[in-house]
């Protein structure tokens, strides 16, 4: 790419060029620049693209910092993407290692039940139990860690069709559709995903109890960002709700305390937050917004 076509796609109407070409004018662009790249930025609405336009504008006007954060942030994505083969390698060994450990488990655990007697209520039964639980989690948090791929996707279908697999009938729907977002699908819906387990658990009594839906799942989008909400009428959160996304936390029975964990490291990965806090007057609400 040269700068006449950078300069060009910053009136693109489609996000990846308009963010590829602002990238570029972060370190090619000059003083003969300034005015085009101020009217690019005052009609650009999208988080990822005006912060490379920040950058390109300071660039223009001879290196001066107009803020920090903005420069921070462009360099922070340039080691990302020069960064990602590097990733990729590290991902391929350990995805290698986790189906090689998991198979050694997986044999432990068949050649246990032939060789060991009442060996489902044995002490090694339930180390081996442990062990399955903890390289799920690694696969998880794995997962959740990964560059986001964006793609232009419908935010209103994926709860819908989330909150149909999860809800049972027990979730209610409120939001515009349709909502269009750039996102990682499989990110979004890891995050979706364990808010909705979060609210299923925490409210089967009262959903059985009283044939209401405990279960709100709201969604919108401004000119900045994008968010997501489940609040429920369940049973509400411990004091310490920051607690709950240490690794291997929980308060529920059966459950490994690795979803929030990597929900929330998921959610980062988007460039977002995750957060979780008592209702107005009971239950939870489950919240992620991450940059448009």
């Amino acid at each position: 790419m040269d700068k006449a076509i950078a300069l060009a796609k910053l009136s693109s109407s489609r996000l990846n060029e308009r963010l590829e070409a602002a990238r570029f004018l972060a370190s090619a662009s000059s003083s003969e620049d300034v005015s085009q790249i101020s009217d690019a930025l005052s009609r650009e609405t999208v988080t990822w693209v005006r912060t490379a336009l920040e950058v390109a504008l300071e660039h223009a006007e001879g290196g001066q910092s107009r803020n920090g954060s903005y420069a921070a942030a462009i360099e922070l994505d340039y080691i990302e993407e020069d960064s990602s083969d590097l990733f990729e390698a590290v991902k391929a060994a350990s995805d290698f290692f986790l189906h090689e450990f998991s198979g050694v488990v997986g044999r432990i655990d068949v050649y246990g039940s032939q060789e060991i007697s009442a060996y489902d209520s044995s002490r090694t039964k339930r180390q081996v139990d442990i062990l399955k639980m903890k390289l799920e989690a690694i696969t998880k948090l794995s997962k959740a860690s990964k560059p986001p791929a964006l793609v232009e996707l419908d935010l209103a279908e994926l709860v819908q069709r989330l909150a149909h697999a999860w809800g049972n009938g027990a979730v209610s729907l409120s939001g515009p559709r349709p909502t269009t977002v750039m996102s990682d699908e499989s990110l979004l819906e890891m995050i979706i995903s364990q808010g909705l387990r979060n609210a299923v658990d925490a409210t089967s009594k009262v959903a059985t109890d009283t044939g209401a839906s405990p279960i709100v799942v709201s969604w919108g989008v401004s000119d900045r960002e994008y968010w997501v909400r489940v609040s429920d009428a369940g049973k509400g959160l411990p004091d310490d709700v920051e607690s709950l996304f240490a690794i291997g936390t929980t308060n529920k029975r059966n459950h490994k305390g690795y979803g929030l964990p990597a929900a929330r490291q998921a959610a980062r990965s988007l460039g977002g937050e995750l957060e979780l806090r008592p209702g107005r007057r009971d239950g939870a609400i489950f919240e992620f917004r991450a940059p448009k």
